[in-house]
């Protein structure tokens, strides 16, 4: 008598998706650099207004690549819309930091 199941009727393993690991990382990277770059070109107000648009871009593209992914969600796994809330969190607060006083003059100087 055999102990260990046949391989055909062994329960096949589901294999855990890394996308939104990778995605989050990479972003984390992206923004780490925009960051840097922002901080080194723009006046120092200006840099929690630049970078609440750059991840609430990020945010927007992992919004549509979440949409555009159908796998199966697990609540124990993160996913691309764990990863869009928290791209947007950040960047709200990033523009909830910022001083308006600043960015006024900037936008009014656009518009004449």
């Amino acid at each position: 008598m055999a102990l260990a199941a046949p391989l055909a009727h062994a329960p096949a393993r589901r294999r855990r998706r890394r996308g939104p690991e990778l995605v989050l990382a990479a972003i984390s990277a992206l923004a780490a650099g925009g960051a840097m770059a922002v901080a080194a070109t723009l006046a120092p107000p200006l840099v929690l207004p630049a970078l609440s648009v750059m991840l609430i871009l990020a945010a927007c593209v992992t919004a549509v690549i979440a949409w555009r992914t159908k796998g199966p969600s697990r609540p124990d796994h993160l996913t691309y819309w764990d990863v869009t809330g928290l791209l947007t969190f950040v960047g709200i607060c990033a523009a909830l930091l910022s001083e308006p006083e600043y960015v006024l003059p900037l936008l009014e100087a656009q518009r004449k």
